[in-house]
């Protein structure tokens, strides 16, 4: 299986010096700034392991990142284990953790022995990634008894083109009862993840659109016939990236169609036998 390399957190990681993608948890945090960025990071992760439930020692972390959340998860003495297809986030992260097995595939192509079981699943923003029937089959059979799957994740709440690579809510609570979990527990944090949408916008209108104008406009001026001549040979492609950068990413930093579009949950699910 070729590996995959997640360039979106490589650029984020290397440029702005952030460990994570997910969006943050915002609460009693004011000015919008970089650094308070990566506080938001931290108190989601925090977030999320105050919410396991109690007796829960082991962790399989789902979606693994750098290696924040497992680091955390060792830090308050859980067993984790984590799994990613992306060899970046591998590089990263057995340097972070090397103490923690790392599992380089897809969650849907897992395999585990028969006798290793988790008390909890793991899932922070990669559940928008997996194939859901697939996914909850491997959590039944990877959990224990009783055992528990933690998703924080943001979902549709109708069947829009808007974020359209994430799941539509009811087509995943649907996915839930038919694969044997109930909700225990449902929290919609919505408007603690919006400011980090701010900040978004904010470098993109600040930076990233006057860079990319700058560098047309060099290329324009000193040599117009190769930037016609890639123009013409790359056309397509140059105007779906043209949609990407002035319409579909503006689009998707914009808090008031996120806000009409997009609930962001926290949900605990628990198993039951069939």
């Amino acid at each position: 299986m070729k590996q995959k390399i997640d360039w979106g957190l490589k650029f984020f990681r290397d440029v702005f010096k952030l460990e994570s993608l997910h969006f943050g948890y915002w609460e009693n945090i004011q000015e919008i700034t970089l650094d308070n960025l990566r506080l938001a990071q931290k108190n989601y992760i925090l977030k999320l392991i105050s919410l396991i439930p109690k007796n829960v020692k082991k962790v399989l972390d789902v979606g693994a990142g750098t290696g924040e959340v497992a680091k955390e998860l060792l830090k308050q003495n859980f067993y984790v284990e984590s799994v990613s297809p992306d060899s970046y986030q591998q590089q990263i992260f057995v340097q972070k953790c090397p103490s923690v097995k790392f599992h380089l595939t897809k969650f849907e192509d897992l395999s585990l022995p028969e006798n290793q079981k988790f008390d909890l699943i793991l899932m922070a923003e990669s559940c928008q990634y997996l194939n859901l029937n697939q996914a909850f089959k491997n959590c039944q059979k990877f959990l224990n008894k009783n055992g528990f799957v933690l998703i924080c994740d943001y979902f549709r709440k109708e069947n829009v083109q808007y974020y359209k690579t994430t799941h539509i809510w009811k087509n995943f609570v649907n996915s839930i009862s038919k694969n044997g979990f109930k909700i225990i527990f449902e929290e919609d944090i919505t408007k603690y993840t919006l400011p980090t949408l701010t900040l978004g916008k904010n470098y993109y209108v600040q930076y990233v659109l006057p860079i990319l104008e700058i560098i047309y406009g060099y290329l324009s001026e000193k040599i117009p016939i190769l930037l016609n001549f890639v123009k013409l040979l790359f056309f397509k492609k140059i105007k779906k990236l043209h949609i990407y950068l002035y319409q579909h990413t503006k689009e998707k930093l914009d808090t008031e169609k996120f806000l009409q579009n997009i609930q962001y949950k926290i949900i605990i699910l628990q198993k039951y036998s069939f």
